[in-house]
């Protein structure tokens, strides 16, 4: 038996993207255990159900608000700089399925100033990126994803390299990418923008792994973990007090079990 050559898949030309950006960013990791034993409890008494993912989205929000370099990118052109931006800006990976296309496709579901909106609009945005068309919730990376290879790597490096405010506005302050509903963890991804938080599955204690990349040339090691610690302080506080709202809200429609919790 022979194999066969097939065309690269347009709908993983963005995975390539993103791996010659990644290169340019001088990555660390950070790690923290964090009790979400009284979150699970209070997540699994919502109304509606709250994926992590939106949990950790507004957190970090809140935390970028309280630590400016979390809003902060690094431009080296055409001397470097840094730019802050006034709001957060989280690129949320989504992995989708199209019953018509050669591959699975990777596509960013983009929330804006999560410090700001409640728990409910962000899990909404997540509920639309996995079942609205892609071309409508991913609109500028699929046809960006279209276009030839020379014009996808010149609009890359503009965006890492030249514009700060457009990079922040694209591409995010910061950047989610998970795989704990799926009891796996993904701790090692590309980092494109400053910062980008992974979570693990939670054990049978309620903790769970959560690694923070950071981009060394805007932010170190203990400022960092001063984000991890207004993190944790708000997960435990603020967040936690909106979803035992949630659990006392009338006339919301009680979880789907079948719906995907990112």
């Amino acid at each position: 038996m022979r194999g066969r050559k097939l065309a690269f898949p347009k709908e993983r030309r963005i995975v390539l993207d993103i791996l010659a950006a990644a290169k340019t960013v001088p990555a660390f990791p950070l790690d923290r255990w964090l009790d979400l034993s009284e979150i699970a409890a209070a997540r699994s008494e919502s109304a509606i159900r709250i994926s992590w993912t939106a949990i950790f989205v507004r957190g970090w929000g809140l935390a970028s608000q309280q630590i400016p370099e979390l809003r902060q990118t690094y431009i080296s052109f055409p001397w470097g700089y840094i730019y802050e931006h006034p709001n957060s800006v989280v690129s949320i990976s989504v992995h989708r399925r199209e019953p018509n296309s050669r591959s699975d496709q990777l596509i960013f579901c983009q929330v804006v100033n999560a410090e700001a909106i409640q728990l409910t609009d962000i899990q909404d945005r997540l509920n639309r990126s996995q079942r609205e068309p892609i071309e409508t919730v991913f609109s500028d990376g699929y046809r960006l994803s279209r276009m030839p290879w020379l014009f996808r790597r010149l609009v890359w490096t503009l965006l890492m390299r030249v514009w700060g405010k457009k990079k922040s506005k694209t591409i995010g302050t910061f950047t989610v990418s998970s795989l704990a509903g799926q009891n796996a963890s993904n701790r090692q991804h590309p980092l494109i923008a400053t910062t980008s938080l992974s979570f693990s599955p939670l054990d049978e204690k309620g903790k769970c792994l959560l690694t923070l990349l950071c981009d060394h040339r805007v932010i170190d090691g203990y400022k960092a973990t001063e984000g991890l610690d207004q993190l944790e302080h708000f997960l435990k506080t603020s967040i936690l007090s909106e979803l035992r709202s949630l659990a006392r809200t009338p006339n919301l429609q009680r979880p789907d079990p079948q719906q995907i919790d990112l």
